[in-house]
């Protein structure tokens, strides 16, 4: 009776010390994909700027290149491109 109760016991932490270990090993894939997602978040903010940058570039040279700067008062003419 003493021996199975021993080898009970020594199953029960061996399943208990796999549990956590893959529970370890969970939280560190969890925090892994979510560091990705803030760099991939950064990223395409960072992307979207240097869009918005371009865009603003574009169109500032197509008013001087169009020759329409700013009407009378004072706001800039619209220009499609």
């Amino acid at each position: 009776m003493d021996v199975e109760y021993e080898k009970l016991l020594e199953e029960v932490h061996h399943t208990k010390n796999i549990r956590e270990e893959l529970v370890r090993e969970l939280d560190s894939k969890d925090a892994a994909i979510s560091r990705l997602n803030k760099r991939n978040k950064t990223l395409h903010t960072k992307e979207l700027k240097k869009k918005k940058q371009i865009k603003r570039l574009h169109r500032s040279l197509a008013r001087r290149v169009l020759g329409r700067g700013k009407n009378k008062n004072g706001t800039t003419k619209k220009v499609d491109f």
